[in-house]
């Protein structure tokens, strides 16, 4: 079998992230139907009505209490499978960043990979033997109740109110599933992006930052193409060749006006966040020799490829 290229393994990369992030979604969409039968179907169902009208009182009230123990249930028996296989796959990216920078260095980038997969994984909060630290990213993400508490509150809001039960039903379910006209709307999906989608890309990025560092490498790629969403930093970085010793340190003072749109105002971090929250553009090393000979050919190429893209946008 051919070795591949470091073109290629960047292209599995990529399309690994993009793969296993669209799995995800689909896992989660069937994950809120679970949660919208569990939440209502056996339990907010025996709400207490008159004339069709939720009412006050100690029954509805005690029901209200004990979603807490319905959707623990949830995260224990149905959301955690699927937070799991999130986890694991995120254990891919750093066998393709082994394989991508072995094109570069292969003895060191094998000798570096275990170190570099601890400080991945004490960034994701679990210990050396995968245990999950408290207090860390993996166990907020295991443990946020933001879902439940929404919940908690549209539940609480139609029986102080007085809503009718079937419209009650139906904003619930809206909530919790989703707007069918609105692609990944619903609260678990919200859940999910807020934890989950912008981690694969993350993790990406810390273990080839980390990567980068232990092989000395100094430029990357700021690979990824344009799509009609593209925001204007990474219309202008996309396809350049770069010195991360200077992209690492820019504030958003640093960036024109014209630029910073989508760029978060407080807490962005270069080399981790990219374009800022969404943004699915990767970093791709290269030695320092092949940036020294192909700096100025991709830059004016990507310089190009802007100015195009903007007049056609």
């Amino acid at each position: 079998m051919a070795k591949l290229t470091q073109r290629e393994i960047s292209k599995l990369r990529a399309d690994y992230l993009l793969k296993r992030e669209s799995i995800l979604k689909g896992k989660v969409n069937s994950l809120q139907a679970k949660l919208f039968e569990k939440v209502f179907d056996r339990y907010l169902l025996a709400l207490e009505q008159s004339n069709g009208k939720l009412v006050t009182g100690i029954r509805n009230e005690n029901l209200t209490a004990g979603l807490d123990k319905i959707y623990k249930e949830f995260l224990r028996t149905d959301n955690s499978k699927v937070a799991n296989t999130f986890l694991k796959d995120l254990n891919g990216i750093h066998d393709l960043n082994i394989e991508y920078f072995s094109t570069i260095n292969q003895e060191e980038a094998r000798a570096k990979a275990p170190v570099i997969k601890k400080v991945v994984d004490r960034k994701l909060g679990l210990t050396e033997t995968g245990e999950v630290k408290k207090g860390g990213f993996t166990d907020k993400f295991l443990r946020d109740e933001a879902v439940l508490k929404q919940i908690k509150k549209l539940t609480n809001k139609a029986i102080k109110n007085g809503q009718p039960f079937t419209e009650f039903k139906k904003d619930l379910k809206t909530f919790i599933e989703g707007n069918p006209k609105v692609k990944d709307s619903g609260g678990l999906q919200q859940y999910y992006r807020n934890y989950a989608y912008d981690t694969f890309q993350q993790v990406d990025r810390i273990n080839q930052d980390e990567f980068a560092q232990k092989l000395e490498l100094r430029y990357f790629i700021y690979s990824g193409g344009l799509i009609r969403t593209s925001r204007p930093f990474c219309i202008h970085y996309n396809g350049r060749i770069i010195d991360s010793h200077e992209f690492r340190n820019l504030k958003i003072s640093d960036i024109p006006e014209t630029r910073r749109g989508g760029l978060p105002d407080k807490g962005w971090v270069p080399m981790l966040d990219l374009g800022g929250f969404g943004c699915r553009h990767s970093v791709n090393w290269v030695a320092t020799p092949y940036a020294d000979d192909n700096k100025s050919k991709f830059n004016k190429k990507a310089s190009e490829r802007a100015q195009k893209f903007r007049a056609n946008k």
